[in-house]
């Protein structure tokens, strides 16, 4: 069965917009979460990657590891909308202010 060609814009513009659902609520939901629990982010952190958390901005492998173990610290209603992968590439294409989040509040 051939698909017509608005089909694939159809889909195309459906999974554009569940991407920018998805990140509203990751910026409006889960970041400031987050931002409310630095300290037990970092301990987290230091625990799950040891010495590795300060190659957490140059290393991709790193970050992925981090930001996989920060989205079990998300409220549930987000996790349910918000999936992992869907986080962790939020979380990687927005590293650097996702980390100067996790800075101490002065």
């Amino acid at each position: 069965m051939a698909l017509h060609p608005q089909s694939g814009d159809a889909v195309n513009e459906t999974l554009a917009d569940a991407r920018k659902f998805a990140s509203h609520l990751i910026e409006e939901h889960a970041l400031p979460f987050l931002s409310d629990r630095v300290d037990d982010l970092k301990l987290l952190l230091h625990d799950k990657l040891g010495h590795a958390v300060v190659d957490l901005a140059h290393n991709e492998a790193v970050g992925r590891m981090a930001f996989e173990s920060l989205y079990e610290f998300l409220p549930a209603p987000v996790r349910l909308v918000v999936k992992r992968e869907m986080f962790t590439r939020y979380c990687l294409e927005n590293k650097t202010r996702i980390l100067a989040l996790l800075e101490p509040k002065a």
